[in-house]
């Protein structure tokens, strides 16, 4: 079952005074993320596929993330997250060189007040907050620490 935040207690905006940390479920993720799509399907199983293939100069794979144990996701466009993501605290950047004003796109929240809304509820034990960025997306997702992490060659889609 997806809650979702009018289901919690928990309310917009998000405080950015919560810990973000990088995440690195694998190496070698060292680039900006374009976009992201989200497959959802059995009853808790969440596909993200992170387009970092998009991104001019950027690598020729993107990250395919299989979250399992999801309880929540939200996403919103990036144009409006500035709205849900006031820059009161700056997001952890990427190290290399050539992308060190971008945000790390692989976060996670280590002191979520969404994630703590459900505490103590039946099937909540062991979650965590993940947080996605992308130039065009942000994805929130509260799952499981078993997250499956994948290169994946770029999808090639041609016009009808």
């Amino acid at each position: 079952m997806i809650l979702t935040t009018q289901e919690s207690a928990y309310q917009w905006p998000l405080d950015m005074n919560e810990r973000y940390i990088v995440w690195e479920p694998l190496p070698g993720i060292a680039f900006p993320c374009a976009g992201i799509s989200l497959r959802y399907h059995h009853k808790t199983d969440l596909q993200v596929l992170m387009h970092l293939s998009h991104v001019v100069n950027g690598p020729g794979q993107d990250l395919l993330l299989t979250f399992r144990g999801v309880m929540g996701f939200r996403w919103n466009p990036e144009d409006l997250g500035s709205v849900f993501y006031p820059a009161s605290s700056p997001l952890p950047k990427i190290a290399d060189s050539r992308w060190n004003d971008w945000t790390f796109p692989l976060l996670e929240n280590s002191d979520s007040k969404w994630l703590a809304t459900y505490q103590g509820y039946p099937g909540t034990d062991g979650r965590k907050h993940y947080y996605l960025v992308a130039m065009n997306d942000l994805v929130d997702v509260l799952a499981l620490p078993n997250v499956v992490a994948t290169w994946q060659r770029p999808m090639v889609h041609s016009e009808p």
